[in-house]
């Protein structure tokens, strides 16, 4: 079904229903009807939601939880700088990709060194000569698998800087407010394992993957870029914000006028023109090695991208808050919706889906994305329910980590439980759990319902989400209580094993790896799997690493091996007290 057929389906008024049947019945029936959010499926997938919030626009979160289900709208102010690199000196035209960190175009934008001394790499002090310039270099991550002495090429796909070639920098400045829809998790990663679904699936009715430049991500922005302009035409949105290894926008109107200023255009150096060494970090007699390796997948290793890593690990826990402006109230989510997000790859029933969706599903979605994004034109948030989220994960995270660690004792336990429930317990009467336990749930969220008035519908269905989280901490925390009272070993063993298992529930990002640990050397990086570069292990176990680590080769492949979680890592703990890494 087309996008204009899809609209005119929408519009055409077919009833919408609350779902009370099972999922999976309502997917199978090819005559089911469309279907509305429902506030019992935001309950039943609230560690999802609230996950969502809380790691939207942050780049840890966003790496553990890389399969983006929801969708918000974004404000970027006025004055803000972004970065593209590419093998030209002239302002692009049309559409285009943008980096928030000047790094991050850095490596795209660089001057490609001839592959031998007779290509003239500038050894003997003579300026390289430029070919005929291509496209953004930016368009050369691919998981491919070409034989090693070639590039690798994809139909319809820009050529790839030559040898030989100038980088260049473009700098431009937001001369507006620029509008832009984010889809959250991993979506700039390009993979077959679920980070492009939202805009194959949801937002494009791709059945499937185009297969021309990036996995089709040439011809996906241009169809992304074309919504501006047709359906969505009048809601005044600028591009589409995604995430790889670091934040990236694919801008709409490069043109003089579409809200962007050219600032600069700079040349990259050439290693002759800095008097260094390869700023890439690979030595002459490794540079066959290195290309070969960035034909099957490219890593970011070596200084340069040792750096742009470094630059992206900033953005760990998000960005200052004049940078960008997310509306939570205007939030879009496949967990509140009764729809399949089975994974048919069994070997990963942890990443959510959209492939078994059915077509009225996935309707009733887009459609609501296009309500949003021309109803809230002008509207501000009625909640910063990131900001609630940041209370809840700052009050219980430490004290759960604590709990379940291995050193925790009886003693230690009760002194955590104790400061956590007893505000809310009235010791001068009988005491009443329920109403002692709804004292704690609600206490993180009063102020939110103050602003009940302003809600939009998915305000609801956020707040109900986070009602069953902080219901379900605080419920776990008086379950505890009298297991601490005289306990035995086996009592201390019982606790640690509940506050783990609330932890695998809760699925926080922070309780995953290095994340906010420093790694005492300034040459390491806490490293987690950030498209393209990260294996398997940096997924599920980051650790702080050096350059040349994550330039080796198991530092690579996770988004194109489709690898299978190993099972010690949902299945057994690791003794340290601050480092939880069994769930996804």
């Amino acid at each position: 079904m087309g996008l204009l057929s899809r609209v005119g389906f929408i519009a055409a008024g077919v009833a919408c229903v609350t779902a009370t049947t099972n999922v999976a019945a309502v997917e199978s029936s090819s005559s089911a009807p469309l279907v509305s959010p429902d506030v019992s499926l935001a309950r039943a997938n609230a560690p999802q939601i609230f996950n969502a919030v809380n790691n939207a626009m942050r780049q840890w979160g966003s790496s553990v939880h890389h399969n983006g289900m929801s969708l918000f709208l974004v404000t970027v102010p006025a004055g803000n700088l972004f970065y593209h690199g590419c093998g030209t000196p002239d302002r692009r035209a049309g559409f285009e990709w943008l980096s928030f960190e000047p790094e991050h175009a850095s490596y795209f934008g660089r001057s490609e060194e001839p592959r031998n001394d007779h290509e003239g790499n500038g050894s003997d002090g003579q300026q390289p000569s430029t070919p005929p310039p291509s496209s953004n270099a930016q368009l050369v991550m691919v998981p491919a698998d070409p034989p090693a002495d070639e590039p690798p090429q994809w139909p319809n796909c820009p050529e790839l800087p030559a040898s030989g070639q100038r980088g260049y920098i473009h700098t431009y400045k937001a001369a507006r407010d620029l509008r832009v829809l984010y889809i959250d998790g991993q979506a700039a990663a390009k993979s077959f394992i679920g980070t492009l679904d939202i805009q194959n699936l949801v937002l494009l009715n791709f059945k499937d993957n185009p297969m021309d430049c990036m996995m089709g991500d040439m011809t996906r922005a241009r169809s992304l870029c074309d919504l501006m302009t047709t359906e969505w035409a009048g809601a005044h949105i600028d591009g589409i914000l995604r995430m790889e290894a670091g934040f990236e926008l694919i801008y709409c109107d490069f043109a003089d006028g579409g809200g962007l200023d050219l600032v600069s255009v700079v040349g990259s150096p050439f290693k002759n023109e800095t008097g260094k060494a390869d700023e890439t970090g690979w030595s002459t007699e490794s540079r066959n090695e290195r290309d070969n390796l960035r034909a099957s997948d490219p890593v970011p290793g070596g200084v340069l991208g040792m750096e742009w890593i470094r630059a992206v690990a900033q953005r760990y826990h998000g960005f200052e808050p004049e940078r960008i402006e997310v509306d939570f109230s205007s939030m879009v989510s496949a967990f509140w919706y009764p729809l399949n997000r089975t994974n048919p790859d069994v070997r990963r029933p942890d990443l959510p889906r959209f492939v078994n969706a059915s077509d009225d599903a996935l309707l009733v979605m887009y459609g609501r994305v296009r309500e949003v994004l021309h109803d809230r034109r002008a509207a501000k948030p009625s909640v910063h329910w990131q900001a609630v989220s940041d209370r809840v994960v700052s009050l219980f995270g430490s004290r759960l980590e604590a709990m379940a660690g291995e050193g925790s004792t009886a003693a230690t336990m009760a002194s955590q439980i104790s400061s956590l429930v007893n505000p809310f317990i009235n010791y001068g009467v009988r005491i009443d759990r329920n109403e002692s336990v709804s004292r704690c749930a609600t206490s993180h969220l009063t102020r939110t319902q103050e602003l009940q008035h302003h809600w939009t519908k998915e305000d609801h269905l956020i707040f109900a989400a986070f009602e069953v989280i902080t219901h379900r901490i605080c419920n776990t925390l008086f379950d505890l209580r009298p297991v601490l009272d005289g306990p035995s070993d086996d009592d201390v063993l019982s606790a640690r094993a509940t506050a783990r298992d609330l932890m695998q529930w809760l699925g926080w990002a922070r309780f995953r790896g290095c994340a906010g640990q420093d790694c005492g050397d300034p040459e390491r990086i806490c490293f987690i799997t950030m498209f393209p570069a990260g294996g398997t292990v940096d997924h599920f176990r980051p650790r702080c690493k050096t350059a040349e680590e994550i330039g080796q080769a198991e530092s690579h492949g996770y988004f194109s091996t489709r690898p299978a979680p190993e099972e010690p890592l949902f299945s057994t703990m690791s003794t340290s007290a601050t480092s939880y890494q069994w769930f996804v």
